[in-house]
């Protein structure tokens, strides 16, 4: 993805593949803190307000804040912040609601997702297999992406667009699942890329994990201490497991699950094999929390007499002036052994924790990346770091020197689509977002500005113009990218005015009194009104005011006006009054 919509889908790809296609928190804060956005409009006006809300978890026990839309099921557990209230309870089950503006949320239409499972689960990892909170493990039934297709969001009011309610009902014996007792999370759906991410309760605490190990290398297999640090300490109640293989398919845990200590620290025994062993520590923040959790990583080395390495790491052009996001980089990693060889192996290319791909190193121990994927970055920059990782245990790892390129933001061209006509909304695309980045949106009708924001209502003033729509976007630091214009659209005279309240005719209806048309009311402000008046459904000519008095030789007759309504961008519509006979 070239942006992450709301600030929370994340971008480790190695650990969404431990999670089988979930994408997770990792490589320490991930995720941007703060949630996805203001707050629903719904939350704080629910006639029954929720017991809490619901937090998933991967296989492992990580906090999950995205996935694909066609995954089997949304998590492999999803878990309510607090306890039920309700006793006699012990199964839960997800739902997913279709919001729908100025209707109660217990109206809105939706579908169970999973199957009911019982909880409390003694077998799920971690915390999670302790907390008396209702717990659904697995039991998928319908995937978002059927959901989706059965009952899609086409709200347009304000808050409510690509929107739905997912929520925790409880159930026993006797008792099914009641709507009055929920617990409710808002997820964000982005169906051009076929994602959904968590938008509502924010994340609030990014946490870092690091790890360690003692003894710090070893010359043959013996059991090694390994300890993860999460910081911030003072918000670290949590547990951490441990992991070889995290981020491939079938990753083993270390040890068992620990609890953090109030220094923030948890620690396990491992035994490594020879050679090099990576070791990935997962923190979870405790059930409840809006915390973001973060993972640790460490390579272990066990032999006698590795040979240490050196990794050089240059960038063309280099990180001394900012470059703009798509640009090409040349990232080139030159490493060296102690014994002046280069070693055969590989290098991993990283913005930060996120990979930027693998290169072998050739004969002369050079690797070359060339690359257009780094993300934009607040004015500090962002470290990018090559990871040296030898074929043979006879030499060590190494990483090398950090480059903090500075990435500004680019607009892409942007797309239109609507019907282009006057009266009728009209959506601009600038794709999805990565995190941090926020898009500005002006609407021109020609070279002048009718709007701002993702959407307009095209204005009678944009007929048989051209529309346009030009789009900047903008970084976490305040690095704003220069814009970038859609293709233009003529615009089309709206739809004809109609009547949503006929016209009517007021007076006695005897000939020399005067009639009087009032025009009713109509779809849309600010028309004006042009009349006709008919006898037996044939035009009276001349009598084109708003007023008409019978002659008699109208005696007897039908008498009705035609009101026909103008305004300017939109096509002309007329309504006729009910008939009434005259009478002397």
């Amino acid at each position: 993805m070239r942006y992450g919509k709301f600030g929370l889908l994340v971008v480790a790809a190695a650990t969404a593949a431990a999670s089988a296609g979930l994408l997770v928190s990792a490589g320490g804060a991930a995720v941007a803190a703060g949630g996805g956005g203001p707050t629903p409009p719904w939350i704080s006006t629910e006639t029954v307000q929720p017991e809490g809300f619901v937090t998933f978890y991967n296989a492992q026990g990580q906090v999950v804040t995205g996935g694909n839309l066609t995954d089997p099921t949304m998590a492999a557990y999803a878990v309510a912040s607090a306890p039920d209230t309700r006793t006699g309870d012990f199964k839960a089950a997800l739902f997913a609601y279709t919001p729908v503006a100025g209707e109660n949320p217990l109206l809105w239409s939706g579908q169970e997702i999973t199957l009911a499972t019982a909880y409390p689960n003694a077998s799920a990892p971690g915390a999670i297999a302790t907390t008396a909170n209702p717990v659904v493990s697995g039991g998928a039934d319908v995937d978002l992406a059927q959901y989706v297709s059965n009952i899609p969001n086409t709200q347009t009011a304000s808050g409510y667009p690509g929107l739905y309610d997912i929520r925790l009902e409880t159930s026993g014996i006797g008792q099914p699942d009641n709507p009055d007792y929920f617990y409710e999370t808002v997820i964000s759906v982005d169906t051009s890329t076929g994602t959904w991410s968590v938008d509502y309760p924010d994340y609030t605490q990014n946490t870092t994990t690091t790890v360690t190990a003692s003894p710090s290398t070893e010359t043959t297999p013996g059991p090694i201490t390994l300890t993860a640090t999460v910081s911030p300490t003072a918000d670290s109640a949590g547990t951490v497991s441990f992991w070889t293989g995290y981020g491939t398919s079938s990753p083993t845990q270390v040890g068992t699950t620990q609890t953090v200590s109030s220094s923030g620290t948890a620690s396990v025994t491992a035994t490594p094999a020879t050679g090099t062993t990576g070791y990935t520590a997962v923190y979870t923040p405790p059930i409840g929390s809006a915390d973001i959790g973060s993972t640790g990583s460490l390579s272990y080395f066990v032999g006698v007499g590795a040979t240490s390495t050196t990794t050089t790491l240059a960038g063309s052009p280099g990180p001394s002036s900012p470059v703009s996001q798509g640009s090409s980089v040349m990232l080139t990693a030159t490493e060296v052994a102690a014994d002046s060889t280069n070693p055969a192996g590989n290098v991993q290319f990283f913005q930060g924790t996120t990979s930027l791909g693998t290169q072998a190193v050739n004969s002369s121990g050079v690797a070359v990346l060339p690359t257009t994927a780094l993300k934009p970055t607040g004015p500090t920059g962002a470290a990018v770091t090559a990871t040296f990782t030898p074929t043979s245990t006879s030499y060590s790892p190494s990483t090398s020197n950090t480059l903090t390129y500075t990435v500004n933001p680019v607009a892409v061209t942007p797309t239109l689509s609507g019907p282009h006509q006057v009266g009728q909304k009209e959506t601009c695309s600038e794709g999805t977002l990565d995190t941090g980045v926020t898009a500005s949106y002006t609407w021109l009708a020609g070279t002048t500005k009718v709007g701002t924001g993702a959407t307009l209502t095209v204005p009678a003033s944009a007929y048989n113009k051209e529309l346009t729509c030009q789009v900047t976007v903008q970084d976490d630091g305040g690095t704003v990218s220069a814009p970038a214009t859609s293709a233009a659209a003529k615009v089309a005279l709206g739809k004809a005015l109609t009547a949503t309240k006929k016209p009517t005719l007021s007076g006695s209806h005897k000939v020399g009194k005067t009639e009087r048309v009032k025009p009713g009311t109509w779809s849309q402000k600010g028309v004006t009104f042009s009349y006709q008046w008919l006898l037996n459904g044939k035009v009276i000519k001349h009598a084109t005011k708003s007023t008409f008095k019978p002659s008699k030789s109208d005696k007897g007759k039908k008498l009705s006006c035609r009101v026909t309504a103008h305004l300017t961008g939109y096509a002309s519509g007329s309504a006729t009054t009910s008939s009434v006979k005259i009478s002397s």
